[in-house]
């Protein structure tokens, strides 16, 4: 995993808001997959929490489609939450998970916060995620890329965090785009930023994103570039 840079993320998403687009490409059939999950109808008149890493406009409107209204607001940190124990009977947590710098104790703040019996229910990226953008990268690793856990790592957390019986699995999206930039473009739309303390301080140049984009053309299939997503 990578070790992120706690000050570079806030003040990443403090600028969020300028250019989130709630319709990129990559959140739909995460979304949808979330969505289809059975889940009993009782938990909407319980206590619950979401967790995602995105402007709360949008946190709002998904919140009051399922709930028929408009939920509190807190901002916080997912490794401290600003929550009593046993205070929440639901948490739900949307590509959130995959941008803390201490999964396991994540996992044990989340268990501390859940009531008795509560669930826990998330999305986040797995190892496999844009496997052909780190493939395309040119030259030696820039660390410009963050690397995801692995699915059996995450059920061993979730285990020792004091989880019951949890059910994990895993299924890989695989999105096309015209070129490169598309794809980056649809990374940034969604919030993800590489805020990796290994990151170079010097951007990337000219040459090196001339590189990336020749190197992307290998996986080129019926006139698209494939982006894949593995999604735990």
């Amino acid at each position: 995993r990578c070790c992120f840079n706690r000050r570079k993320r806030i003040r990443f998403y403090i600028q969020l808001k300028r250019f989130f687009n709630r319709d990129a490409s990559v959140t739909e059939p995460i979304q949808n997959a979330l969505q289809q999950r059975p889940l009993d109808s009782h938990w909407r008149h319980r206590r619950w929490c979401s967790g995602r890493c995105y402007h709360t406009n949008r946190l709002t409107v998904d919140h009051r489609r399922w709930l028929g209204r408009v939920p509190a607001v807190v901002c916080g940190d997912l490794e401290a939450l600003p929550l009593k124990a046993a205070s929440i009977d639901m948490l739900w947590s949307n590509l959130a998970l995959q941008w803390v710098n201490d999964l396991p104790a994540t996992f044990s703040e989340l268990r501390r916060v859940l009531a008795p019996g509560g669930l826990l229910m998330f999305a986040t990226f797995g190892p496999d995620t844009l496997k052909e953008l780190r493939a395309a990268q040119p030259g030696p690793a820039r660390g410009g890329f963050n690397r995801f856990t692995d699915m059996h790592d995450i059920g061993d957390m979730l285990v020792a965090a004091g989880f019951a019986d949890p059910v994990i699995d895993m299924e890989p999206f695989t999105l096309t785009y015209e070129n490169v930039r598309a794809v980056m473009h649809d990374l940034k739309a969604i919030g993800a930023h590489n805020a990796a303390v290994d990151r170079p301080a010097a951007l990337a140049g000219k040459s090196w994103l001339a590189a990336l984009e020749r190197n992307y053309e290998a996986f080129r299939r019926d006139g698209s570039l494939p982006a894949t997503f593995e999604v735990i």
